[in-house]
């Protein structure tokens, strides 16, 4: 569900809607250091709004812990200046799951 405060800052959005890729290392494993960059990189260049984990594939490759710790990076990079939107999927159960993390 999106908060009405999260609706208005999306509805006219003041520059692109930014999905950033999760970064990978050479050990498979998910890069937050990259990660971390790459989303700093989209806001300082003029996103409205980063959509963490949900819009360029990777969500169904990635452990509840992976999604937790990248939209948590998302969060603290952005640092309030624009909304972070976390993906969920699956099935019901699992989708609310995902949110919730997303939440917390």
């Amino acid at each position: 569900m999106t908060s009405a405060p999260l609706a208005e800052r999306l509805s006219i959005p003041s520059g692109p809607l930014f999905f950033p890729v999760t970064a990978y290392g050479p050990d498979g494993g998910v890069d937050l250091d990259v990660y971390r960059a790459h989303v700093r990189r989209g806001v300082e260049a003029g996103a409205a709004a980063v959509f963490a984990c949900c819009g360029t594939g990777e969500f169904h490759a990635l452990t509840p812990e992976e999604f937790e710790a990248c939209v948590r990076a998302a969060v603290e990079v952005t640092e309030g200046r624009v909304p972070v939107v976390a993906g969920a999927g699956y099935g019901t159960a699992l989708a609310v799951r995902y949110a919730r993390i997303a939440e917390a």
